[in-house]
Order: C-alpha cells, then structure tokens, then sequence
C-alpha cells in the first residue's frame, strides 16, 4: 500500500516518480491519494504513465481533490486496460459527465467492483447516464456503486431504477439525494422483482409514510435484500414497525426520524444524515 496526503499540485512530478518507482520494486496493489489537492493540471503529469504502469493496483483512492471531470477523463483513460477493483471518487467537483465516464470504465475493466462517487452533484443528468451506459449490458461482477449527495432527485432515482432491473447491482447509497416518496415509488416498483441487490441506503431523502408504504409492497416478499437504511427521513414509528415486521430477514435502520405534521410542507423536515 502507498499513502500520500495533503500533496500541493506543484509536488505532481514527484508523486509521478514516487509511483513510477513503486511500479518498478513491487506490485503495488492500493493507492490512497485522499486529500492531496491534486487538480486536473497536476493529474495529467503523472497519471497517464504512472497508472498504466501499476499493472497489480487494485484500489484507487483519489477523495477529496478537486479532479474535475477534465482530470477524471486522464484517469480514466489511464486505466482502461487495469485489473482495479475499487475506485473512490468523493468529492472531486466532477459534474453530471462523470457518470458516463465511470460507466464506460466499468465496462472497460471487468474486475471493477466498487465504485464511490458521493459528492460529486452528479444531478439526475450523471445518473441517466449511468443507466444508459449499464442497463442491459450485464456486468462481470455485481457492482457496489454510491451515489451519495449529488442532488439526483426523483428523476435521477427513475433513472436508476431502471439500472436496477438488469440485476448488475448488489449495493446502492442514495442518501441525501432529496428523492422524496415520488423517486422511492419508481424504485420500489423494479424491486419487487430485483434479485440482486443486498444493500440499499436511503438515509435523509424525505421520505414519508406514503414512500414506506411502496417499500412494503415490494419488499415484503424480497429475501435477497439484507440491509435497508431509512434514516433521518419523516417516517412514522407505525410505518417502521410495518416494514420491519414484513422483512424479517433484512436489517433496517431508522434513527432520527421525524414524521410529519399536517400541513408541512415536504422540503421542511430538518436535522440529519451527516449535520
């Protein structure tokens, strides 16, 4: 494993000779580059050589820099014919692009498995593209992907519930992605026959009762579904006492909710996931 943090982007040529090194004296299997600050500019002075090279990387950790999606093009180009398993992408300014970006990768690389683009405000436009690229074009292995925070609302959740009919995914966060009861009906309606995913997060997305309710339908007969995140939303006790008592077998979390009083309006609940 190699780590580096809090790189300035004038230190590019040296990370590029620090990796070439690595590539050359071991196989060099994860690669954390977390808060390095390394921008578009700097990615293209190391990455292209440096991750073609590193023909044992596995994991790829570049949160928290500010790649853009102009540098994100670099590293994806870079590791086209790479064995990666896991690439983390939090909070690189990347934009709506990026989700076809991504995808295309995935199809490009097998092995890849995990897939972290949280913060990045992908917006319903990144995860259509996302849907569009992967539907009907089933992966080689089944597909870990959080889109956490990136303002994908109800129609980015009826883009992805599309996705979720082809059976490729075994694990999707959407938390905090003001979803609502609307983005949760079009989901819960492929779910009932999804057979695949085992994972769902749908922390602080403001879902009431009525969302719940569309849940249970599809749910309540899912076996394969093992854990269910419903935090910090305006679901009643009643409600969550329904759904648990319809999925034994699954695991839900409801901490922090809030139902909501008549006449409140559905973008007002406050407090949650991650304040």
């Amino acid at each position: 494993e190699l780590r580096f943090s809090g790189l300035a982007s004038s230190h590019a040529q040296t990370l590029g000779l620090a990796l070439a090194d690595a590539a050359q004296r071991s196989s060099l299997q994860r690669l954390r580059l977390e808060e390095c600050r390394i921008t578009a500019e700097a990615v293209q002075h190391w990455a292209p050589r440096a991750l073609s090279e590193l023909k044992e990387l596995k994991v790829l950790n570049l949160a928290h820099n500010q790649l853009e999606v102009r540098g994100l093009e670099i590293v994806v180009q870079a590791l086209g014919s790479s064995q990666l398993e896991e690439l983390v992408l939090t909070d690189n300014l990347l934009g709506p692009k990026a989700g076809q970006l991504v995808a295309e990768l995935l199809l490009q690389v097998p092995s890849l498995a995990t897939v972290d683009l949280s913060e990045n405000f992908l917006q319903e436009e990144g995860a259509a593209m996302i849907a569009k690229v992967l539907r009907g074009r089933p992966l080689a292995m089944r597909l870990s992907l959080d889109l956490s925070s990136n303002d994908l609302r109800v129609a980015g959740a009826k883009a992805l519930a599309s996705l979720l009919e082809v059976d490729s995914v075994r694990s999707m966060e959407l938390a905090s992605n003001r979803l609502h009861d609307f983005g949760i009906k079009a989901m819960a309606q492929v779910l009932k026959g999804n057979r695949c995913l085992t994972f769902l997060g749908l922390q602080e997305n403001n879902i009431s009762d009525e969302g719940v309710t569309a849940l249970l339908e599809a749910l309540c007969e899912n076996e394969k579904l093992q854990t269910l995140e419903l935090d910090y939303n305006a679901i009643s006790d009643a409600a969550l006492a329904a759904l648990t008592a319809a999925m034994p077998t699954c695991r839900i979390t409801s901490a922090g909710n809030r139902p909501k009083q008549p006449g409140m309006m559905s973008g007002s609940v406050t407090g949650g996931y991650g304040a």
